[in-house]
């Protein structure tokens, strides 16, 4: 009859390792929500944390150690054991990041300070300021998967607008070749828009890829952009679904139209029937559209535009 010691370990080995097989398969797609993929990223701190258990039990000479000694080995360890685990990553074709190591860290100081019997050797002041540093650590690792949270929330009330940066967190869903940033003097409605200050790459502009993705009953797609300038800009707008993504990006199986913007606010409205046809030899899948672009190229210098209220009409 297995004792609950022996079933408890027997769970810490298991978990030990399914945690050891999702480091290297599996994972968010392109299509997962980006809390999701952001609270996967925290996944190598119960992982750490349980390997860290493991190896202070199973390595009985650790325990006779000085308490700081344990603690330095065991860091030390992490810190070797992380680096290489990031480094095969990048060699199966994932994505290595070094912040993965301090939450190596975070895990195994979490074992140690609210799992290993030593931590009892410190005194009791000592002992609980650690474990609140280290919980304070922990809430901070967890912010960027509650800011996610809130903007997808904000996402599913505004849909279907898709992007107006009125929300608090809205900037998190943009990336691309060009410096960003919310603005309040510039506005086609509300209080904000985004202030895309293009540079002279071969493509500069902003990227959307965080939204709702399924535009099945919708019939146009709508923005605004406003130039500045006393001269036109001409600007490309790209779009993608999941299929293309996939596939290799081939530029004849996505949406890409040029618009000259003129001075002042511009009003772009694309069918989504134009987008759905766009792709030579398919139609683009309209339930999950994944990106959204607008880029300029080969500026011969540098630029800025307004972009503002982008949403789905019937």
């Amino acid at each position: 009859m297995p004792t609950v010691a022996n079933l408890r370990q027997s769970l810490l080995v298991l978990f030990a390792i399914v945690c050891a097989i999702l480091l290297f398969v599996g994972g968010p797609d392109l299509v997962h929500a980006r809390s999701f993929k952001r609270a996967w990223d925290l996944g190598h701190i119960p992982a750490f944390a349980v390997w860290t258990l493991l190896l202070l039990r199973g390595w009985p000479r650790l325990a006779t150690l000085g308490w700081v000694t344990q603690v330095v080995v065991v860091v030390l360890l992490t810190v070797s054991v992380g680096g290489a685990v990031e480094i095969a990553q990048g060699a199966v074709g994932r994505y290595p990041g070094w912040l993965d190591v301090e939450h190596d860290i975070l895990g195994s100081l979490l074992a140690l300070f609210f799992g290993a019997p030593g931590r009892f050797h410190l005194p009791t002041h000592w002992r609980r300021l650690a474990q609140v540093a280290i919980l304070g650590w922990l809430l901070l690792a967890l912010v960027p998967v509650g800011r996610a949270l809130v903007d997808e929330w904000d996402m599913v009330r505004a849909f279907p607008v898709l992007a107006d940066f009125e929300a608090p967190f809205e900037l998190e869903r943009w990336s691309g070749n060009a410096r960003l940033s919310v603005d309040h003097t510039i506005v086609a409605s509300g209080r904000a828009s985004l202030c895309i200050d293009l540079n002279t790459a071969q493509y500069s502009g902003a990227s959307l890829s965080y939204f709702p993705g399924d535009w099945r009953g919708w019939r146009w797609i709508v923005f605004r952009v406003y130039n500045p300038d006393d001269k036109p800009i001409r600007l490309v707008c790209k779009i993608n679904d999941h299929p293309h993504d996939v596939s290799g990006y081939r530029y004849a199986d996505r949406f890409n139209q040029t618009y000259a913007m003129h001075p002042g606010w511009n009003r772009i409205r694309i069918p989504l029937e134009a987008v759905a046809t766009a792709p030579k030899g398919r139609r683009m899948d309209l339930s999950r559209i994944t990106e959204f672009n607008l880029f300029s190229v080969r500026l011969p210098e540098p630029r800025r535009v307004y972009l503002d209220r982008l949403v789905l009409e019937r």
